[in-house]
């Protein structure tokens, strides 16, 4: 069950992480406009982004081990904070993700997703620390 789980979510990363290279651009004015952070890095992250969700879909996908689930758990954590922050303030979230949906979820449910891979990424962190 846990290994199907991870490569779902590792695809899922993937290609988030495809959509988010062909459309830099928007994620940068996407990341700018929320004014989480200052220019330059609104576009660093714009960039790093992308690399950051490939390999720990990657990493997920192959079966990666308690540096790729803590590291998971990191970008989880910091997408999570960064919904909150913008459901705190009130702002309409459109993450960069999935494009090609061309629909806008609710802030609720970006919540509720990010709660999801959080406490996944808790769990496969747990699992692997029980391995050692």
């Amino acid at each position: 069950m846990i290994y199907w789980l991870c490569r779902c979510v590792g695809f899922l990363l993937i290609v988030s992480a495809i959509d988010k290279w062909f459309l830099v651009e928007n994620l940068t004015h996407i990341i700018s406009s929320y004014r989480i952070l200052l220019p330059p890095w609104d576009r660093v992250l714009a960039f790093l982004l992308p690399w950051w969700e490939l390999a720990v879909g990657v990493g997920l996908i192959l079966g990666g081990g308690f540096w790729l689930h803590l590291f998971f758990l990191d970008i989880a954590l910091l997408y999570l904070l960064a919904v909150f922050h913008l459901w705190w303030m009130g702002y309409e979230i459109d993450c960069g993700c999935f494009s090609w949906l061309q629909s806008r979820l609710s802030v609720e449910w970006h919540l509720f997703f990010n709660v999801l891979l959080v406490a996944f990424a808790v769990f496969l962190l747990f699992v692997s620390i029980k391995k050692k």
